[in-house]
């Protein structure tokens, strides 16, 4: 990126601003683009678009890093090692694989044989046969064993039971048997691993079950590949189920800042206009329910005349305004009585105990002149 030439000294920093700006508006889209191209390049940096735009130099620096780097991190060079010594341990590891999945038939029939010697029996040539291929197989083990001592650097130390190559290679089996041994084998390891073939595919795909062998032959060449496929199509759906759940994850954290910041709206909204206008709210519900009030009341006069005009005609009316009069002077009468009554209570207590005892001892001679009286009557009627 290119600055502008500075103006004559006399110029002011004002006047130079504008030439700036222009010069910086012509660089944006190259620093867009540069930046653009970093975050291409290195997905895994944590930086935005502004960060690197803000910054042209550490921009400059991350191009010229992804010249020499890919996207993961790794220079080229070790990579390239890294997919060297990748594929050849893919090497060693196939040949390892063969090996083992040759030496494991080997032993399965080794087994097969041993279990039949022992139940229905073996003709001699299969005897024959089984005999050498075991004894193959333990000179090989042994063979393999020395070698693998002479490769640890173990030279100087004592071999094993003072064995060598050369006296195992003299236990092996005759010309003839080892030949016949070697015809036969081909076959039977052949018929050996086309039904393991035969079974991880009908395991893979049950379908495959009832088919031909042939068919099956055609199938088991190509279940490298379906598995293959299958396996890219598994990593394919890993990598959109995480892809979903990321999305998932973003949602439901967008999701939940909406809904959070609704609730702090509604919060804002209760808090400034219901809280606010609750008093004059209040202040017109009470207003509404004093007028209700008033004409509930209004109404419950208008049904008490009606009541009383329904149930009170004219004649009832007199005939209860009389008797109200005649209640009224007898209660006035009987509150005169009352009153003269108590004037004259109050005349005896003004008279003092003497008068109590004079009133008492008066009632007792009324009582017993009463009852004189009555005996004299109930004589006199004896008597007639």
């Amino acid at each position: 990126m290119q600055r502008a030439p500075p103006g004559p000294p006399g110029r002011s920093s004002q006047q130079r601003g504008p030439s700036r700006r222009a010069a910086r508006g012509a660089a944006c889209p190259e620093m867009e683009e540069a930046s653009g191209a970093v975050k291409q390049l290195l997905p895994d940096v944590n930086l935005s678009s502004g960060d690197l735009s803000q910054s042209p130099k550490l921009t400059k620096l991350l191009l010229l890093v992804t010249e020499r780097m890919d996207p993961s991190g790794l220079s080229l060079t070790v990579k390239r090692d890294l997919a060297k010594t990748k594929r050849e341990l893919q090497k060693q590891k196939q040949e390892w694989l063969r090996v083992e999945a040759l030496q494991r038939v080997l032993d399965e029939t080794l087994a097969d044989y041993h279990a039949k010697r022992w139940g229905a029996g073996v003709s001699s040539e299969d005897q024959q046969f089984f005999q050498t291929l075991e004894q193959c197989l333990v000179l090989g083990r042994c063979c393999r064993r020395l070698d693998t001592r002479e490769t640890d650097g173990e030279d100087s130390r004592p071999s094993l039971l003072g064995l060598q190559r050369e006296h195992l290679q003299e236990m092996l089996p005759g010309a003839r048997e080892l030949q016949a041994m070697r015809q036969r084998l081909v076959p039977e390891v052949e018929k050996r691993l086309k039904e393991r073939c035969f079974s991880v595919l009908c395991y893979y795909h049950p379908e495959y079950e009832d088919n031909s062998e042939v068919l099956k032959m055609a199938k088991s060449g190509a279940m490298a590949d379906m598995l293959e496929a299958d396996k890219q199509r598994l990593e394919t759906e890993r990598e959109r189920s995480r892809e979903n759940q990321i999305t998932i994850t973003n949602q439901t954290i967008t999701y939940l800042t909406l809904l959070y910041r609704t609730f702090e709206l509604l919060r804002e909204l209760i808090e400034k206009h219901r809280l606010h206008s609750q008093p004059e709210l209040d202040a017109e519900l009470e207003q509404y329910l004093n007028m209700k009030s008033k004409a509930m009341f209004a109404k419950l006069g208008l049904m008490k005349l009606e009541l009383r005009h329904q149930l009170f005609n004219k004649e009832t009316v007199e005939a209860h305004n009389c008797i109200r009069a005649l209640l009224l002077e007898q209660l006035e009468k009987w509150q005169q009585s009352a009153d003269s009554l108590r004037g004259t209570l109050i005349q005896y207590q003004m008279l003092g105990p003497e008068f109590e005892q004079l009133a008492s001892e008066y009632g007792r001679l009324r009582e017993l002149l009463d009852n004189k009286k009555w005996a004299l009557e109930e004589f006199s009627k004896s008597q007639r």
